[in-house]
């Protein structure tokens, strides 16, 4: 992240916008990065939809920062995401809506 920062701040054409939201523990008991080095049964039992099937979400926050995100990543000339997760799909459909051309 600092050397984004750092490539952002050497440039004149480019701005880094982010949505300021800690992710993780508040989203329901999970450490940023805790599933790196387990295997994938532990893995999956961190993953947010089983967080919530077990009631540890903070639904309203999760919508919150999911909505922020969507709504600024529709604004984004550039976006490097995966096409396995939905909430990057999204992102992407959103972007090629507002702008009219792929990224």
């Amino acid at each position: 992240a600092l050397e984004l920062a750092a490539a952002v701040a050497a440039s004149r054409d480019l701005r880094l916008l982010w949505v300021n939201i800690r992710r993780g523990a508040d989203w329901g008991g999970t450490a940023e990065l805790s599933n790196l080095g387990l295997g994938a049964a532990a893995a999956e039992a961190n993953f947010i939809e089983r967080r919530n099937s077990r009631g540890l979400l903070n639904r309203s926050a999760v919508l919150g920062a999911a909505l922020a995100d969507i709504s600024l990543l529709a604004t984004a000339h550039a976006f490097v995401g995966t096409a396995a997760s939905w909430l990057s799909r999204l992102a992407l459909l959103c972007v090629i809506g507002q702008s009219g051309s792929v990224p």
